[in-house]
């Protein structure tokens, strides 16, 4: 079983390689960088990439030092939600359960013997230095990362001030996993919890071993909890308990375009995947390649424009009101007036409100 062995997702990485990756998918990922690190990140939900190049499940947070291309910080790998697209896992092969904690994932590692906390999508974040301010109050969590300083340690951090949907009473974070930063080999679960009874620190545990359809099966009819990630197939799945999604409002008999989109673009589609089979997964995976697709060509005419022939913004608008799409000119004067801008959020803004014109569906996105 992978768990026991530690063999999930091992790959060397170097910061060319992943450079030129990013120049491939430039629409799906983004990066952040300050004068030291740079971090890639997923901007949005493109599960048949990972069938392309599964080093592409890699790109989840992942942190190198500019300057030395070395590996600063190595979160867990992209891996799916049951029923989610494109998840090859095999649901026949024996599985381990673990419980799914409702908190924010935190990295940290010793850099230059310093403490260095990130979360998947950001440098700095106010989750992350809520994190980093427990560690440094706990000799414990301390210690295991200075021990384990050629790894990633991963936390799940809880807090009442930072409620998703299960209200916990205190502020804690569980041991999640620890990675080696350069093979990107896991340390099995079972060690986890070795290792979190020898450093007094609450960590993930075995709840019950299984065929994986087994424990889909027993993990959606389970109350009070956010649901499981289960370990099989040398990979990992995400399995939420219908309890949870209900609470979350993510559970409607009629799929709702705008909020698909929104999910879309905060990357919680795939709470929607875990909900729905049958003739409303057809539905659901026609609304994403819509929006898929509108994100595509928006982004592709934003891109093509050779800004630097256009003297005047005049000009531009001028060439946008015979030329371009209505809902994406102010897309494109914000590119004009600051080259460098990340139009991400812009242009998930423009797409929501594509389909929020389009209430109740009872019309289509305008192409």
């Amino acid at each position: 079983m992978l768990n026991r062995k530690g063999e999930l997702m091992q790959y060397r990485l170097n910061l060319k390689e992943i450079e030129e990756l990013m120049e491939q998918y430039n629409s799906i990922f983004y990066k952040r960088e300050n004068d030291t690190f740079v971090l890639f990140k997923y901007r949005y939900y493109a599960p048949e990439i990972y069938l392309e190049n599964p080093k592409l499940r890699e790109l989840r947070g992942i942190i190198f030092n500019k300057h030395t291309g070395e590996v600063v910080q190595r979160p867990f790998h992209k891996f799916f939600n049951h029923n989610e697209p494109n998840c090859t896992i095999d649901y026949t092969m024996p599985a381990i359960e673990t419980e799914k904690y409702d908190g924010s994932m935190i990295a940290s590692t010793l850099y230059d013997d310093e403490l260095f906390v990130s979360t998947t999508g950001n440098l700095k974040s106010s989750i992350a230095e809520m994190g980093r301010d427990f560690i440094v109050n706990h000799n414990n969590y301390l210690n295991i990362i200075k021990d384990f300083e050629n790894y990633t340690v991963l936390f799940e951090y809880i807090t009442p001030k930072n409620r998703i949907v299960i209200d916990y009473k205190k502020e804690n974070m569980i041991l999640l996993a620890i990675r080696n930063k350069k093979t990107g080999e896991y340390i099995s679960t079972y060690e986890i919890m070795e290792l979190g009874k020898y450093y007094k620190i609450p960590s993930i545990e075995v709840k019950d071993e299984l065929p994986l359809s087994k424990i889909v099966e027993k993990v959606k009819g389970m109350k009070g909890v956010e649901g499981a990630v289960a370990y099989a197939d040398n990979d990992m799945i995400k399995i939420k308990t219908m309890w949870y999604l209900e609470r979350h409002r993510l559970f409607t008999n009629k799929l709702d375009k705008r909020e698909i989109a929104e999910a879309f673009f905060s990357n919680k589609i795939d709470d929607y995947y875990s909900l729905v089979d049958g003739e409303k997964k057809e539905e659901l995976d026609k609304i994403v390649d819509e929006i898929i697709n509108l994100l595509t060509k928006y982004t592709n005419i934003i891109n093509s424009i050779e800004y630097s022939k256009y003297s005047t913004k005049k000009e531009l608008v001028e060439y946008c009101i015979k030329n371009i799409p209505k809902p994406i000119h102010w897309i494109i004067f914000k590119k004009y007036s600051e080259p460098s801008v990340d139009i991400t959020d812009y242009l998930a803004k423009t797409i929501i409100n594509e389909f929020r014109k389009n209430k109740n569906n009872k019309k289509t996105v305008k192409q």
